[in-house]
């Protein structure tokens, strides 16, 4: 099981605090009429065929440099899927399944994520952890594809 608690002294500075909680996806970077750009879940609602499910993670950052993608548990789901999703590796966190366990950390002022995308490019390794942004709004974007507003 992972283990989940909030001590502000546990994980990075000021600046890093102020990522620790809970950030639902605003926009997903989507190729649409035939360009890419972002979409917000409003937009997307009325594009046929866009795959709303981009809109369903709930992203939790915890003090403690771990990144939770979770899902929420659909009213009535019967307990043998819920046993299932856990048996796979899911974990029950209140109301979500906990389906992905990732890093975060802030490095020389700037705030990184751990995609665990490994690989070389022209050569080079690359580095696994990639840059969060932060917008004039307040929203991060992550991997420079789905944008985040706090929930």
């Amino acid at each position: 099981k992972w283990k989940l608690f909030c001590d502000s002294s546990t994980y990075g500075g000021d600046a890093a605090m102020k990522y620790i909680g809970k950030w639902e996806v605003s926009a997903a970077l989507s190729f649409v009429d035939g360009k890419i750009k972002w979409v917000t879940r409003e937009e997307a609602n009325s594009i046929e065929d866009f795959d709303l499910s981009l809109f369903s993670p709930t992203m939790e950052f915890a003090p403690d440099g771990t990144v939770l993608t979770l899902y929420r548990i659909p009213e009535g789901m019967p307990q043998e899927e819920i046993d299932e999703a856990v048996s796979r590796g899911a974990v029950v966190a209140g109301d979500f399944l906990a389906m992905e366990k990732r890093e975060w950390k802030e490095d020389g002022g700037k705030i990184l994520y751990n995609t665990q995308i490994v690989g070389e490019f022209l050569g080079e390794e690359v580095s696994p952890w990639a840059e969060i942004t932060e917008d004039e709004n307040g929203e991060i974007t992550m991997m420079e594809m789905i944008r985040l507003k706090r929930v």
